[in-house]
């Protein structure tokens, strides 16, 4: 998969972001995870977003695009969850989607 890469900052904590050639974009796991402080268990993910949960960059990183981050944060009791859902809804999701629709 094609892609090229952007970094974004969350409360000082560094969230690497690629986009592939059709305007998606992903979110690398582990940077979800250090803001969250907990992990995240990758073959739930996988169960529950089939398709959406990918290895790419280089090196190779579990990332997960940025529409099934949405939906899985928004599935968190957790505050900063919810925090992180806004964040990634308005800072990587929407300018994406308007991207694409361009």
């Amino acid at each position: 998969l094609p892609v090229h890469g952007q970094h974004y900052v969350f409360k000082g904590t560094t969230v690497h972001v690629l986009e592939d050639d059709e305007g998606w974009r992903w979110v690398r796991l582990a940077d979800v995870q250090s803001v969250l402080d907990r992990p995240m268990n990758t073959r739930v993910l996988a169960v529950t977003y089939p398709e959406r949960l990918e290895m790419m960059g280089r090196p190779a990183h579990m990332h997960m695009r940025d529409d099934a981050l949405i939906t899985h944060l928004g599935k968190q009791n957790d505050p900063i969850a919810l925090r992180l859902r806004t964040w990634v809804e308005r800072s990587i999701a929407h300018p994406a989607e308007r991207a694409r629709q361009r």
